[in-house]
């Protein structure tokens, strides 16, 4: 049961990472074309490997560990606030 948990938990960590990620890289591209994709992917990477992504680490572990900090910093960039 423990495992069926686990496995479920995966997936939907790797699919609101996914969608996450999406809209963000939509941003990117609307603001700077298929270059700002590829920098941003190259970011999200980054920060990613920080917390074992392409190890072992299984999806829901890395972006368990993804710091809000660097969600709030994407939000505030692809997503800024007008007043």
């Amino acid at each position: 049961m423990a495992d069926d948990y686990k496995g479920v938990h995966d997936t939907l960590s790797e699919v609101l990472f996914e969608s996450l990620t999406l809209q963000y890289m939509e941003r990117a591209y609307i603001r700077d074309g298929i270059g700002g994709v590829f920098a941003l992917n190259e970011r999200i990477a980054a920060e990613a490997r920080k917390y074992g992504w392409g190890t072992d680490a299984p999806l829901s572990d890395v972006t368990a560990q993804m710091s809000a900090h660097f969600v709030r910093e994407l939000d505030a960039e692809y997503f800024p606030r007008t007043e």
